[in-house]
C-alpha cells in the first residue's frame, strides 16, 4: 500500500512540473527589454501575424516579420516607437509552405 502511495505522489509531482513548462509562452521574449509580442502559432500557419512592441523607455525600435518555411520574409514592419504590426496570408509564392511569425529589436539612438 505504501509503495502505491509513493508512486501516486511521484506521478502527481512529475505531472505538475511538466505542466509548468507547458504553460510558459513567449509574450515577453526579449531577455532584458520590456516588450510584448502577440503572434499566431509559432509552429506555422497559413494566415500568420506578428505584433511586437518594445515598451521600454530606451531607444530601441520594434521589428515584426513573417517568414515562410523557405526562409523568405513575406511581410515586415518596423517602428521606432510603438508596435510593429504585420500579417501574411499564404499565397502561391509560398509554394505551399506555412508561415512563421518573428520579432527583433534595433537601436536607433546615438
Amino acid at each position: 500500500m505504501m509503495k502505491i502511495k509513493k508512486i501516486a505522489m511521484l506521478t502527481v509531482a512529475v505531472a505538475t512540473l511538466g505542466g509548468a513548462v507547458v504553460v510558459a509562452h513567449a509574450d515577453n521574449p526579449h531577455p532584458w527589454l520590456i516588450d510584448q509580442w502577440d503572434h499566431s502559432s509559432t509552429s506555422g500557419s497559413t494566415n500568420a501575424y506578428s505584433n511586437y512592441s518594445v515598451l521600454d523607455t530606451r531607444q530601441y525600435g520594434s521589428i515584426a516579420y513573417v517568414n515562410n518555411r523557405l526562409g523568405v520574409t513575406r511581410s515586415y514592419d518596423s517602428k521606432d516607437y510603438g508596435a510593429a504590426r504585420t500579417s501574411h496570408k499564404q499565397d502561391r509564392w509560398d509554394a505551399g509552405t506555412k508561415s512563421y511569425p518573428g520579432w527583433n529589436v534595433y537601436y536607433f539612438g546615438n
